[in-house]
């Protein structure tokens, strides 16, 4: 004990309950299903909100100019950390993302030995290698192949910088500032950052077309508030490398958080919508990038050649990007896309699909179909082993009403033809398309 006040054991159990407040966060900003940018704004003010009623009981402390400022550098670190975070998780896969944004413990040491003049011993970076190759395993494991560095890998490294810089910034401030005044003026610092985020990347900050609120009031008191008003004590008495090295464990939690209990318990458990655009791949026109634009939570099929199909080829990254979800998954195929998806359950089973949109099937034995798709002949005929529902038209060059409802037939599939609609692409004046998006919104209920 080194107080009455303040036993020893007190920061370490703060720690662990704020690690596990914000291994949460990532649950309730994927349930909320908003842009990134706007997840992270209203994380910030809705915790902002939940500290102002402490200074009914307590005036908060102003420290000196220069403190001022670096506490706002702090919040403004953080708060750019929340959004890069987001956006990288867009344009890279969970595996990558999860693995560098865990960095910031490395950038914590080496600016801790360099600033702070805290230099760590040989057990700190042993165990830090350690945890990374951990966090390897743990983050790559399932995944059929590795799709190399992106754009997203960037951002996820630089903003684990950020992340650590906001870690340094608590460390030297908390030394001299109690909790709840550096939290209220660093929140306030990053919540202002991220407003002005908002409007510069033009983010909606209402209109929503689904209810988001209680998500994003349970990221923001929940995951933010009491989250890291005990992590933000646990960094005035313990090391900041030492506790950027317990906040490792939080992609694990969420991991089993997410996966944990019964399926009629996983309150917290929600379904991905993953996209598998087909031959040529979806323009930015196509109404699968209108849906990925407007729902930034939905993921993307890749394929490393649309122009020149190759089953397996296809199929082997349709199972890899399954696997990197960390949820259910609710497949959304078109034209060739459907025929991917039938190849791999025919391989796979079901595996963790809960079920399948599968738009305009191309009818790859058909004599009028491309030369470049008759590889995928003969298109599998089993029963699909979760709901799916085959939607076509009655004028599609790639196949015809009948064969697509005797695809439907052998899939097991609901079947709904919306009449002269051609393959229902871009090319058809399918743009947004509203009424697919309610039977999507039908296989996700």
């Amino acid at each position: 004990m080194t107080g009455s006040n303040n036993p020893r054991w007190l920061p370490r159990l703060a720690l662990c309950a704020g690690v596990l407040c914000i291994s949460c966060s990532a649950i309730f900003v994927k349930r909320a299903a908003v842009p990134g940018t706007t997840s992270a704004f209203y994380r910030l003010a809705f915790a902002l909100a939940g500290m102002l009623p402490l200074l009914l009981f307590r005036r908060i402390r102003l420290p000196g100019r220069a403190a001022l400022v670096m506490i706002a550098i702090g919040g403004i670190a953080f708060a750019t950390e929340l959004t890069m975070w987001q956006v990288a998780l867009r344009t890279t896969t969970a595996a990558n993302a999860t693995l560098l944004i865990n960095l910031a413990p490395v950038w914590v040491g080496l600016g801790a030995a360099m600033f702070l003049r805290e230099p760590q011993g040989r057990a700190f970076w042993i165990g830090t290698a350690l945890a990374m190759i951990g966090m390897a395993v743990v983050a790559l494991r399932g995944s059929a192949t590795w799709h190399g560095l992106s754009s997203g890998d960037a951002l996820a490294t630089v903003a684990s910088v950020f992340y650590a810089g906001y870690t340094l910034v608590s460390r030297h401030q908390r030394r001299s500032l109690d909790t709840i005044s550096f939290l209220i003026l660093s929140t306030t610092a990053a919540t202002c950052a991220s407003f002005i985020g908002c409007l510069v990347l033009r983010a909606p900050l209402s209109g929503f077309d689904h209810n988001p609120w209680p998500n994003l009031l349970a990221v923001g008191l929940v995951s933010h508030l009491l989250g890291y008003i005990a992590i933000n004590y646990a960094i005035g008495h313990i090391e900041a490398p030492r506790v950027a090295i317990v906040l490792l464990a939080q992609p694990i939690l969420t991991a089993a958080l997410a996966r944990a209990g019964p399926p009629s318990a996983r309150g917290l458990r929600v379904n991905t919508v993953l996209l598998v655009p087909g031959f040529n791949g979806s323009g930015p026109d196509h109404w699968q990038s209108h849906w990925q634009r407007e729902h930034p939570e939905y993921l993307c099929l890749e394929q490393r050649d649309w122009d020149q199909p190759s089953l397996n080829e296809w199929i082997a990254a349709l199972d890899a990007a399954i696997a990197r979800c960390e949820d259910d998954v609710v497949l959304v195929g078109h034209s060739l896309g459907c025929t991917t998806i039938a190849y791999w359950t025919q391989r796979h089973g079901a595996g963790r699909v809960a079920g399948a949109l599968l738009v305009a099937p191309a009818d790859v034995e058909a004599a009028t179909a491309p030369a470049e798709i008759r590889c995928f002949a003969p298109t599998p005929l089993l029963r699909l082993p979760y709901r799916s529902h085959v939607v076509a038209s009655t004028n599609d060059p790639l196949v015809s009403s009948a064969r697509a409802e005797q695809f439907a037939a052998a899939w097991g599939s609901a079947f709904t033809s919306i009449g002269d609609a051609g393959h229902i692409n871009t090319a058809s004046g399918h743009g947004t398309w509203s009424q697919g998006h309610q039977l999507l919104e039908q296989l996700l209920d």
